[in-house]
Formats: C-alpha cells, structure tokens, sequence
C-alpha cells in the first residue's frame, strides 16, 4: 500500500451547513472516513488532539502493514503496544529488519489511550455494525482495518488493562511496570513543573526584547500574560483589541478578558448589527474562522477551563501577580496600539505582524515561540523545557508565586482557571474583586518580608515609559 499522510481538509457532513475545517487521514485511496466521523463527533475537540489521534492511528496502521499475517486485532494490538515501548532496533547489533525504524516510546501509553478512544466510539456509536463486513481473502483496507481491530476491542472489552500480556514472563517486566504507569495521573508522571526563573524575569523583559535599538512592545505584552496572568501560551492569540480596558478597580492597571474564541460574547459592532457569540462575528464580519478550529499559521488552541462564575459569559480574567504588574501591562499596551493602529487589519486579533509581511495580518504562535527564544538566549540562559525557559515555564513560576505567597488552594484554581474542583467547592468560590483583593494583600504580606517595596524593577517602568 501507499503512503499515508495527514492533510488539512474542509469536510461538510450535511447539506447546508458550513464545512467544518480539520485534518485527516489520505491513501492512495482518498481519505480514511472512520476518523472523519470520529472527529465530527467530537468536532469541540481541539486541532492538537486531532493531529495526535490521527498520528496514533498511523503508528497503528503502519505496524499492521509491517505485519500482513497478524489477522487478530487483539494481538496486533499486544505486539503494537510492546514494539511502540521498546522500538523495533536490536539492542545487540542496531538492526531493525521491521522497516519501521522505531526508537523507544516511553510515552506510548498516550497513543494506546487515544487509540482505546476511538475504538470505543467505534462501538458504542455503532460504526463497527454499520460498516463491518466478513474481511477475508484480499488484503484489508486501511480504513477495514481500523474498524476490524473495533470489533476485536469489543471482543474483548477493553485493550488496555492485564489482559495485554497472558502469563507474562520475566522479560515483560517493562510493560507489566508501564500499565501501572498508566494509571496514574499526569501530575504524579512528572512531580517537578519547572518553571522560569523569577530572578531573570524582569531582566528578560528588559533585555531579552530589547533588539536593533527597539524594545518588541507586542512579545513583552504576551510574555506579561504568560508570567505574570498565568496564561498558556495559545491564550493571548484569542485576544481582541477590545478586550483589554482600564481596571475600574484600579484604573493605572489593566483588566483583561480572554474570551471563548467561538462562544464568547462577540465585541459591539459601531453598525449596530448584533451577533449571537464570537464565531458567528468572525464570520460574519471577517469571514474567518476562530482560531482554534483554523489551521495553518493562523492556528491557536484552546485547552478549555473555569471560566468567571459571576456571569453566564464565557470568558477568563486575568489575574496579575503581583498586581503592579498590570499597570506596567496596561503602560505598554497604551503604546502598542499607538504604534500599530495604522497598519491595515482583516480580523480584530490584537496581536499582529508589525515587522514582517504581511503587514497587520494574525500573529502567529511558532513566531512568538522563535522570537521567545531568541529573547531567553540573549540573556544567556538556555533553552530548555526542564530547565523552564520554554514559553510554558512562565505559567509554572506563575503557579508557584501564588503558593509561594500563600494562596489558598481555590484561589490559586480560580486564578489559572482550572476546572478539576469537588462539588462542595462551587460553593466557596471567590468573585472577581474578592480574588483580587486576596492576591493584593497576599503579595503585600510576601512584599514586607522580603524587604522590598515592590515586585517590579521601577527601571520597567522608566525604560518603556
């Protein structure tokens, strides 16, 4: 059989209806039609997790076809799970007469949980009864294939679990240790979330962005809400020019709102038109798609979470830590929008290309990534995800200097928006002014006994005022 890669496609799945823009699997063949189902059923589901399903399906098909004989999808299943595990070289001499040229996988156990996925909704949605036909005689199909190792899910109830490996033997100790391994949760797999440097932070912001006589106005502004509101690293690309207002609380400080990019209360429109959430204005006003079912460049995810429990609409606020640093964002923003509100916007994204062509279009995350790492490497640090210096270790030092401050425990979920709370815990949930009021007295307290004044180097200030 022929290759098998992964595509961007616009699939409409019923007349009248917009397509619904996604990856999918093609052969030689055109596309594979059970994963398109699959992600139609869960078309909420990010871009990320379905470019992860399709590149487990294709280690799983590629191990198939590297396997003509095995007819049985159970132990198609075992041997797929082991080879993932280990790779396919000998360990004595280096060779791999599979042709896969795997190396080992100590994280397989993520594509046996998204391959389990899709089985199971192959089954319990009844694709496999629709579809399955006596599969014999010629060579399966690759989309027969997947719905046939199904059937054999369902035959046997579940592929994970100990009935991977009957009588294991003392040599299976790997994957007998790894199905604990599973079990547990991810934040017991890695205990240690490292986490930028607090130390470097400032001078990062004055150094780091700091190139060809200039200081990057729009990197300093996303690196603010990455280490000092907590936000991932997709966040700030959902955000709109209207978005970010002065604090009535505090009006020297800035309030931010990152918004559902396709639920989220669209902005009002000066024409007066009205529009039901924030997908429905893209489209109607810009013609785009928001940016977490978008791909290409323009794409950002979206992971999900609490949003603000005081209204029915779905957005997050940002809160700073430590709250100095939302009048150092909302000084710089004021300047930002000054030097950008001549360039020429097809869409209301905030961040835009100011230096590049196409001058105004979306910003894009790889370049914030590339541009971060450029920044880090100026100060002399390395870049390296264990070491915290990637654009995720700005939400771990966020988390931690709430613990460190003392935050309790729900304040601190309200603060990164995390969802995972007892019931009970609805009921001691803090409003918005009251968290705010928590994280100012609490840095307040952590402020006194450190001896210092404030958390922010007053040269911030000076520099980009």
């Amino acid at each position: 059989m022929g290759p098998i890669s992964i595509v961007s496609a616009n699939i409409r799945h019923q007349y009248g209806q917009p397509p619904i823009a996604m990856p999918v699997l093609w052969t030689e063949n055109g596309p594979l039609r059970a994963p398109i189902e699959y992600f139609i059923a869960f078309e909420k589901k990010s871009l990320a997790w379905k470019r992860k399903v399709l590149r487990s399906l294709v280690l799983l098909l590629e191990y198939a076809e590297a396997n003509p004989g095995e007819a049985d999808g159970v132990r198609l299943f075992r041997g797929f799970a082991s080879t993932a595990l280990r790779g396919t070289f000998e360990p004595q001499n280096g060779i791999d007469t599979s042709g896969l040229c795997w190396l080992p996988n100590p994280s397989f156990g993520d594509d046996v949980s998204r391959l389990t996925g899709f089985f199971n909704w192959a089954v319990d949605n009844s694709y496999v009864a629709k579809n399955i036909n006596p599969l014999v005689g010629e060579p399966l199909r690759r989309d027969q294939k997947l719905i046939k190792a199904a059937y054999d899910h369902r035959r046997e109830k579940a592929f994970l679990g100990h009935n991977w490996i009957e009588n294991p033997a003392p040599e299976d100790s790997l994957i007998r240790g790894r199905e604990v391994y599973l079990g547990e949760s991810r934040q017991t797999r890695s205990p240690l979330f490292p986490r930028f440097p607090d130390h470097r932070f400032d001078e990062l912001i004055c150094s780091g962005f700091f190139a060809n006589g200039k200081f990057d106005l729009r990197d300093i502004l996303i690196t603010l809400l990455l280490h000092c509101g907590g936000l991932r690293v997709s966040e700030p690309f959902h955000l709109y020019w209207t978005d970010v207002v002065p604090d009535p609380l505090n009006p020297k400080s800035a309030l931010v709102l990152i918004h559902h990019p396709e639920d989220g209360d669209a902005p009002k429109d000066s024409s007066g038109i009205t529009y039901k959430n924030r997908r429905d204005y893209l489209a109607k006003k810009w013609g785009l798609l928001p940016r977490n079912i978008d791909q290409g460049y323009r794409h950002a995810g979206w992971k999900g979470g609490r949003h603000e429990s005081e209204v029915a609409k779905k957005y997050y606020q940002v809160y700073w830590a430590a709250p100095q640093y939302g009048e150092l964002f909302l000084l710089i923003w004021n300047r930002y929008v000054e030097e950008s509100v001549g360039l020429i916007r097809k869409h209301p994204f905030a961040f835009v290309n100011d230096d590049r062509e196409p001058l105004g279009e979306m910003y894009a995350i790889s370049q914030y990534i590339k541009r971060h790492k450029a920044a880090v490497r100026r100060i002399g640090l390395v870049v390296k995800k264990e070491l915290g210096t990637t654009s995720h270790g700005h939400r771990h030092a966020y988390s931690n200097r709430l613990k460190e401050a003392g935050i309790d425990r729900l304040v601190r979920m309200v603060c990164l928006h995390h969802m995972n709370q007892s019931s009970q815990d609805a009921y001691l949930r803090k409003t918005s002014s009251e968290t705010v009021k928590i994280l100012t007295e609490a840095f307040t307290r952590l402020l006194a006994k450190s001896g210092k004044a404030s958390s922010v180097d007053s040269r911030l200030f000076e520099l980009l005022s």
